[in-house]
Formats: structure tokens, sequence, C-alpha cells
């Protein structure tokens, strides 16, 4: 059998046997960083999506926000328009008459048909009148 040699320049030395302790480091500090790397990488999309669920949740109040307002500016102007109609005027001027007594109510009733259509339109239970001079 030939003996092996090296090549010239080169020694056949063994590696030294690694120390446990080197070997524990290693993997430690591997452990670490990439224990480091998935906590900033966690960390970030955390607040990513905190960022996306306040984004939808502040556009979901503000479409909220917003219908509610349209639905309250819409019921002031049917009542602004149900108060200037002749019908209820007719009938409020009935009823503050002094001689209202003597008016049957039937008549009085007769002048509600604008407030009747306007409660069959928006699907209301009832419309109420209110007076405010009253005490």
């Amino acid at each position: 059998m030939p003996s092996r040699t090296p090549p010239s320049g080169l020694t056949a030395e063994a590696p030294g046997p690694l120390r446990p302790a080197r070997v524990l480091l290693v993997y430690l500090a591997i452990g670490a960083a990439g224990a480091g790397i998935l906590f900033l990488h966690l960390h970030s999309e955390y607040h990513r999506h905190l960022a996306i669920w306040d984004a939808r949740q502040s556009s979901v109040a503000g479409d909220r926000a917003r219908l509610v307002s349209n639905w309250l500016r819409e019921r002031r102007l049917d009542a602004e328009a149900n108060s200037r109609a002749p019908e209820v005027i007719a009938y409020l001027s009935r009823r503050a008459a002094p001689s209202a007594a003597a008016v049957p109510a039937e008549d009085l009733l007769s002048h509600l048909a604008l407030l009747n259509q306007t409660k069959d339109s928006y699907g209301y239970l009832g419309t109420y009148v209110l007076d405010t001079r009253a005490g």
C-alpha cells in the first residue's frame, strides 16, 4: 500500500476536537439572533395590523356618523316641510282658535292627510304634532 503524503506545503494534521463550550456559544448566538429577528418581524407585523384595523374602524365609524347625520337632516327637512304645509297650518290655527271646542274632531282630522302620507311613505308607526307655544 502506498503511503499517502499530502502535497507540498500542506500538512495532514487533523483538526483538534471542538470544545463543547464553543459549540454551545455558537448555538446560543444563532438562536438569539433568530429570536431577535423573529421578535422584530412579529412586532412590525403587529403594528401594521393594528394600523390596518384602526383605519377600518375609523372608516366604519365615519360612515355610520355620516349616515346618522344625513338621516337626521332628512327628518328635520321633512318636519320643516310638513310644518309649512297649508293643511298643517290650517289644523293648528283651528286648534289654537278659541272656538276650537266647537269644531268637530272629524273636521280637524281631515286636514292631516299630509301627515298620514309622510307616515306611510317612511313606514313610521305614527306622527305627532307638537306645539311649543303651549305651556
